[in-house]
């Protein structure tokens, strides 16, 4: 069996706290000629935005982030989408409402808007970069409108789902114009 990095140890034994303070005391204690020769043992990505963090004039943590880490994000928030467009059509799935046990389940499209709204908020915000970085074409979210639609389609007619309906949020509905 192959043994972790020191990379791999460090994150399972200190907090991210206790790895953010030991960086920050490293990269106070190198000068800047050792940062150059840590800078280009790195991949490029990696390197570029440590040099825009390390170098950079502005605070701002938030406007400096890796294209791997968009993808990291972009793969996490696509999951999350996922899963709730995996409960529609499931007659006992999160959107299959029933008020009282001798009543007949309905579709609740307004749980479903509110839920994919809740995403689609993050998602937008990081929405651009993906796009730019290739990671998804512009037309992803039409073909997501149509995997909806065709999930309410599976529920049992008795459900009353195509007569409910489902009406996005404007997150959602931003998405697909973006």
């Amino acid at each position: 069996m192959k043994s972790k990095t020191i990379g791999y140890r460090l994150m399972e034994a200190l907090t991210k706290d206790q790895i953010a303070h030991m960086l920050d005391v490293i990269f106070d204690l190198w000068g800047s000629q050792k940062i150059d020769d840590f800078l280009q043992k790195l991949n490029k990505d990696v390197a570029a935005t440590l040099s825009r963090l390390v170098f950079s004039q502005t605070s701002s943590p938030e406007e400096i982030i890796s294209d791997d880490k968009y993808r990291e994000e972009w793969e996490q928030l696509w999951d999350e989408w996922k899963e709730l467009i995996y409960e529609v059509g499931d007659e006992e799935g999160r959107y299959a409402e029933q008020e009282h046990h001798w009543e007949a389940p309905y579709f609740d499209g307004c749980s479903l808007a509110v839920d994919l709204d809740k995403v689609a908020e993050k998602i937008l915000l990081i929405l651009d970069k993906i796009y730019k970085l290739g990671i998804e074409d512009n037309n992803l979210f039409e073909e997501e409108l149509s995997t909806i639609e065709y999930n309410i389609k599976e529920y049992p007619e008795w459900m009353g789902a195509e007569d409910e309906g489902c009406y996005l949020n404007r997150a959602v509905t931003q998405c697909v114009d973006d």
